[in-house]
């Protein structure tokens, strides 16, 4: 706790709880604006970055989310696929075999 002001590390017998931590809150705040510590920002929220590209107009940052959401539409769907939903194709030589019919059932389709 060296790190602390006098204030966080006061004793806890005269004190209530809450108002001690209380005071140890505003201490530690005080110590992470002191060594210059940022805040955190919501990860969905509206300023991710393309404030800093200058793309401050609302209809400009809605419309390069939804781009952006499109080329990751493609992706995201492989990714889901199970094995089951993969095909193999199987060439079947169906130029050779249309307008020819065996005797009895159809050879190919």
């Amino acid at each position: 706790m060296a790190a602390l002001p006098a204030v966080a590390c006061a004793s806890l017998t005269r004190t209530p709880l809450a108002a001690h931590l209380q005071r140890v809150r505003s201490a530690v705040q005080l110590v992470w604006e002191r060594r210059g510590r940022r805040k955190g920002k919501d990860p969905k929220g509206e300023d991710d970055g393309l404030v800093a590209l200058n793309l401050q107009l609302n209809d400009i940052r809605v419309k390069a989310k939804k781009i952006g959401r499109f080329g990751q539409r493609k992706l995201a769907r492989e990714a889901r696929k199970g094995e089951a939903d993969r095909h193999v194709f199987d060439l079947k030589p169906k130029h050779l075999f249309s307008g020819k019919r065996s005797s009895g059932k159809t050879d190919r389709r």
